[in-house]
């Protein structure tokens, strides 16, 4: 029974072009043409694909994701008031490219599983100073339920926020932990340079790691000044449910009066806070015993030198009568 050869063909409909691969500039290019919805979620998607592994180590791609993802979680109102979106179809559909882009940072730049000679693959951002900054204004705190997986009831959306609290927690814990740019070879100008951005960052590591209810990892940690007045200032500035002061009182919700009120309301921000001073006064306590110890010590030793130099003293003018009284006999 001979086939229709309509129905078919004499090569596959792949076989009718060669695929090329974009180059980065060309992606970028065809991304600020593109109107279409399918097309934009396509260069999304392209991301993914081998065709772009050397890409993510550029930071004007980063950046360009980081602002596209911006709202994914719905912290960002995508409706213009001067645009006609019939049933808001406009507002959703990029709505869907935020959440595509996410989803691409989430696989390609937050993923912490994908590792280069032992550092995650975003570690070279700790030296752009300018994307560092752009990832800290995509983490900010302010973010509607940005750090709550549970909020969410997709199942791969709430894995996407779970490789996110893990990059967060990785990243924020480098202020007080970083060692190296790199476990090969030693820059000391290169180090420094991004130990003290680190450094300087801690009060912003606080508010994220605050969000991520982890304040508590800060108790293992040394403390400096503005680490300090960003705690105090996380726990003053809450308000709380305290125990009621007068009868028949209907609420006592406010600001605390201290940190002791603040632990009292809940803070951990505070107990961090009073803890390290207590930890600072029983250093200080044990120092200072250790010194007076040392002091006694080397006292002790004294008196003990000057002991044992009286006593050759002593044998000394012994032997020296001895001898004298041995020559008058002669």
């Amino acid at each position: 029974m001979s086939q229709d050869p309509r129905v078919v063909k004499a090569k596959h409909p792949l076989m009718t072009f060669v695929p090329t691969a974009y180059s980065l500039e060309e992606w970028m290019a065809k991304w600020k043409e593109t109107k279409k919805l399918g097309d934009l979620l396509g260069l999304l998607h392209l991301l993914t694909t081998g065709e772009a592994q050397w890409w993510w180590k550029e930071a004007e791609l980063v950046s360009l994701l980081l602002d596209i993802a911006n709202g994914y979680d719905g912290g960002y109102d995508f409706h213009d008031r001067q645009e006609y979106d019939y049933n808001n179809e406009i507002a959703r559909n990029r709505q869907k490219i935020s959440e595509k882009a996410f989803g691409v940072l989430c696989a390609k730049f937050f993923n912490g599983g994908a590792r280069d000679g032992g550092h995650p693959l975003w570690w070279w951002i700790l030296e752009h100073d300018v994307l560092f900054q752009k990832v800290l204004w995509f983490l900010r705190p302010d973010r509607k339920n940005y750090f709550d997986s549970s909020f969410y009831s997709d199942a791969n959306i709430r894995h996407q926020q779970e490789m996110l609290r893990e990059f967060m927690r990785e990243f924020t814990r480098l202020g007080w932990k970083f060692s190296s740019m790199s476990e090969r070879c030693y820059n000391e100008t290169t180090d420094e340079s991004v130990r003290n951005r680190l450094v300087a960052t801690r009060p912003q590591f606080i508010e994220i790691l605050d969000q991520l209810k982890e304040l508590n990892w800060l108790n293992t940690q040394e403390l400096d000044e503005a680490s300090l007045k960003k705690l105090v200032e996380l726990a003053m500035g809450k308000s709380y449910s305290f125990p009621h002061e007068r009868a028949f009182s209907s609420s006592n919700y406010r600001k605390p009066a201290s940190l002791q009120e603040a632990v009292l309301g809940g803070s951990v921000a505070a107990q961090v806070v009073l803890l390290h001073r207590v930890r600072e006064r029983e250093r200080k306590r044990i120092k200072a015993l250790y010194e007076k110890s040392c002091k006694e010590q080397k006292e002790a030793d004294r008196q003990r030198a000057l002991k044992v130099l009286e006593t050759e003293q002593a044998k000394l003018a012994q032997m020296a009568i001895e001898l004298e009284g041995q020559s008058g006999k002669r």
